[in-house]
């Protein structure tokens, strides 16, 4: 079959000898002769172009053969892909193969690895914790610990307090994994990065990963490798024949068996492939399956019963949506045997993967503009993205239009294919020199509108550049992001004097993950919000303490002080309000306080007001970002919302509102949920007004009591 695009895993035996030479490529064969329907993969092909915001790459192995493989251009089959967090299997492969060497034990204390590094006095936790605890991610600890930016990462993971006993609970938990690399750092003398060479990616035939290390040289491993999309399709291979690769056992098979069973519980939702449990840094998924995964839908999916991987990249917002593909379009097409050849239905898909694309800019060519402003400079005054200036050049052959972009004190040239992506090397902003493409039009008569991928990454940005006199409007949007997508607009001039930029501490509302923001009443508000920071004029509360915010669930618990002894408290509730206007008022309510920790209880006034659990889980990603430009390493719990008397006929939507920000927050560094769905509800699962006021919607003071219960050990971090 001709070589697409897809991504194949094969597994070796044996504990690691070098290969002479890399091995070639997977082997090909059609669908059909591996028992798949050519017709079938089309339509998941078609599905995931129309419904996906975008894959990259997708690559199908049956039996060892790869049946299917397709680039979405300008991704192509050469180029390595950032992994994130889909590394973390391959950091859990760097353990099983030095427990195998006997270099060290899943057993083993943490602590024995780092005797410089420890507190001087750990508490008895801490000295619990095991190398199984880190790779099942059940530390005991109640939120991530905040490593990056400190000068020793192994001593600030130690130095985070444990208040729960390790194994009893499951975290997602990068620094974890880089604890492990750094153990496996410690017990062998290598980086993992050095440790896998001969062991894991030599053997595969992987060529040029790359992975990048901590400021003491130690591989990140929980993100930051890079490999192609086959790369991760041989890995995913190499588990589904329990690590052996062509006839020899690179991995032990009892660690394979270990590292893709259920090691620990997280959730319970059928649904949900976030809630089927936890390996050795693998996810256990629906339909018998596991992976490894990593942010804006990186996948590697091991498929047992179906003798099948599947390699996927890309820079989606929605994981789910790509599995539920997955299940829906292409498990039911795995059949027993072979099936009988269907010629027009493969060559169908071959082209059909041969022309895959991202959609590049529509458009119209040159325009009278362009011959206005072509050769002016447009300056812009200081800023975070460095950015000094732009100007604008025009392709006498094509209409295509070339953006000299001045950052730092050196011209990037940004050659934007028209209708098509133009292929180069590009600095922009935070994005590193590397490969890129770059796709440009005129959306306007004063409007240029640029999309620039970066193809080493998940990451697409779109520039938006609007002429108005001697001023160039520029406006920055990235397709995904763990912050704000949408940076704040940079105003140049052709003046001496460019406008000053937006303050980027304050919320673009236009960027708000509700579309209806704009029109959402925020003034009703206004009242209280002046009366709060009159108060803090008056007497100023502590920075640096514990913030709650949200709507009257907060405003009215006027125990919380005396519920938390020993903790700066700052009660900052408004009754009525919705997650967005805890967003909308983030810069007067909650900044001005610098918490370290910020509680938000709301959700059940937007799901009365109609919207749906997606849109609200959506708005508090949306409030994640907001915090993040401020206060980037707060930690933020968000309080689960809970059934009332009043509200009774909304339980179900709660209890999914619940669960999607619990599934979001495992994609988050730093933040987490608090459980407090079944608080207000009888041993029948009926809400029970004992624990209510007479409204039958707000707690009495039994009811804070459980609440505080509830939100309790989680304030522990926060002392």
């Amino acid at each position: 079959m001709k070589r697409l695009l897809l991504v194949a895993l094969v597994a070796g035996s044996g504990i690691p000898c070098l290969a002479a030479e890399p091995p070639p490529g997977l082997p090909r064969s059609t669908p059909e002769e591996q028992g798949i329907s050519s017709s079938a993969v089309l339509g998941f092909v078609e599905a995931a172009d129309k419904q996906i915001d975008a894959l990259h790459s997708f690559m199908l192995v049956r039996h060892g053969r790869v049946v299917a493989e397709g680039w979405w251009s300008p991704y192509d089959a050469r180029t390595p892909h950032a992994l994130y967090s889909l590394s973390k299997s391959f950091t859990s492969t760097a353990v099983g193969l030095a427990v195998a060497e006997g270099k060290l034990s899943v057993d083993d204390e943490v602590l024995k690895f780092f005797p410089s590094e420890a507190p001087a006095e750990p508490d008895k936790n801490l000295k619990a914790m095991r190398v199984g605890d880190l790779l099942r991610m059940s530390t005991g600890h109640q939120a991530e610990p905040s490593i990056r930016g400190e000068k020793d990462w192994a001593r600030a993971f130690l130095a985070q307090p444990v208040p729960f006993k390790p194994g009893t609970h499951f975290l997602y938990n990068t620094s974890a994994t880089y604890m492990l690399s750094a153990i496996v750092q410690q017990a062998t003398g290598q980086s993992v990065l050095d440790y896998l060479r001969p062991r894991l990616f030599t053997p595969l035939g992987i060529e040029g990963p790359t992975w990048g290390t901590s400021p003491q040289g130690v591989t990140l491993g929980g993100y930051g490798l890079g490999v192609r999309t086959e790369d991760i399709a041989r890995f995913g291979q190499l588990y589904l024949q329990k690590g052996r690769w062509e006839g020899r056992q690179i991995l032990p098979e009892s660690w394979v068996e270990a590292a893709t069973a259920r090691q620990t519980s997280n959730g319970s939702s059928p649904r949900s492939d976030w809630d089927q449990g936890y390996g050795y840094q693998f996810w256990r998924s629906r339909h018998g399956a596991y992976r490894g995964d990593g942010a804006f839908g990186q996948f590697c999916i091991v498929l047992p019963e179906q003798d099948a991987v599947i390699a996927i990249t890309g820079g989606v917002k929605d994981m789910q949506a790509v599995l539920d593909l997955v299940w829906d379009k292409l498990l039911p097409a795995i059949k027993p045997g072979p099936l009988s050849p269907d010629e027009d239905a493969r060559r169908t898909l071959e082209r059909r993967l041969a022309g895959l694309s991202l959609r590049p800019q529509e458009g119209a060519g040159s325009t009278g503009m362009l011959a206005r402003v072509g050769g002016k400079r447009y300056q812009f005054p200081a800023n975070d993205r460095k950015l000094e200036a732009i100007a604008f050049e025009a392709d006498d052959k094509d209409g295509a239009t070339t953006l000299v972009a001045r950052f730092d004190g050196v011209d990037r040239r940004v050659a934007c294919g028209r209708g098509e992506w133009r292929k180069g090397r590009l600095a922009y902003g935070g994005f590193p020199e590397g490969p890129a493409a770059a796709s440009g039009a005129w959306t306007g008569e004063n409007t240029f509108t640029a999309k620039v991928c970066f193809t080493e990454t998940p990451f697409l940005v779109t520039l938006r550049l609007e002429f108005a006199g001697d001023e160039l409007l520029l406006d920055s949007e990235s397709n995904v992001g763990f912050g704000p997508t949408k940076q704040p607009r940079l105003v140049g001039s052709t003046s001496a004097k460019p406008r000053e930029p937006e303050r980027a501490g304050r919320p673009n509302r236009e960027a708000s993950a509700r579309p209806d923001a704009s029109r959402h009443d925020f003034d009703r508000w206004e009242k209280e919000i002046a009366a709060y920071e009159e108060s803090d004029r008056t007497s100023p509360p502590p920075k640096g303490g514990v913030l709650f915010v949200g709507s009257s669930t907060i405003r009215l618990w006027t125990s919380l002080a005396r519920d938390f002894p020993g903790h700066k408290v700052i009660n900052r509730g408004f009754g009525g309000s919705e997650i967005v206007d805890a967003t909308h008022f983030a810069d007067r309510l909650i900044f001005p306080h610098e918490p370290r920790q910020i509680f938000l209880r709301a959700g059940g006034n937007d799901i009365h007001a109609g919207r749906l659990p997606g849109q609200v889980a959506a708005d508090f990603a949306d409030f994640v970002r907001t915090i993040r430009t401020r206060l980037p390493d707060a930690e933020i719990v968000y309080i689960g919302v809970n059934p009332a008397p009043a509200r009774w006929g909304e339980s179900d939507k709660y209890a999914a509102l619940n669960s999607e920000i619990r599934k979001l927050a495992l994609t988050m560094p730093r933040v987490t949920s608090v459980d407090a769905y079944d608080i207000s509800l009888d041993p029948d699962g009926r809400a029970r007004p004992a624990v209510f006021v007479a409204d039958g919607l707000h707690f009495n003071t039994e009811g804070y009591r459980l609440l505080a219960d509830r939100v309790r050990p989680y304030l522990m971090m926060a002392k």
